[in-house]
């Protein structure tokens, strides 16, 4: 068992600017498939490879039996992971058991020439309070510094056992 991460989008309007995915959203559309970060840990052993020389890989999350359609390559320790992978919105809602209501993270690309501070305020005074709204660069800065607490918990956690 290890954890992996994954994105997911509407695959009728691509947000991600990686080799890979925008050539593989009809795949991502096909029920329980999903794209493998070619750059994960090597913990989840030799998937990348296999999927080169064009064998088949089938595995599971949360019981739900997937397939993997193809890869991408971000790596980079994104948001800490040892491992990613991309799906359809509708996969990952079936992957995770989880409604729309449940997101954890949404994306919205504006406009050409829209006022960003605006959106920002108006989103902010109609969504609940649990809701944050960030630019692009306040998450990366979260996320970044939310991680490095997180490993140092861990890292303290381990030595103090």
């Amino acid at each position: 068992s290890r954890d992996i991460i994954i994105l997911a989008f509407d695959p009728d309007k691509p947000v991600f600017n990686l080799s890979g995915v925008d050539q593989a959203l009809d795949t991502i559309r096909r029920s329980n498939m999903v794209l493998f970060d070619r750059l994960s840990r090597s913990e989840y052993g030799s998937i990348a490879a296999e999927i080169e020389q064009g064998k088949s890989i089938s595995t599971e999350i949360n019981g739900r039996k997937i397939q993997v359609g193809g890869l991408f390559a971000l790596g980079g320790g994104v948001m800490s992971a040892d491992g990613l992978l991309i799906s359809s919105d509708l996969n990952f809602l079936r992957i995770i058991e989880r409604s729309l209501s449940e997101i954890d993270l949404g994306l919205i690309t504006l406009e050409s020439g829209a006022n960003l501070k605006q959106v920002r305020r108006q989103l902010t005074s109609n969504l609940p309070e649990d809701v944050k709204v960030m630019t692009k660069q306040e998450f990366l800065d979260f996320e970044q510094s939310y991680w490095k607490i997180v490993r140092q918990l861990v890292l303290s956690l381990a030595l103090a056992y």
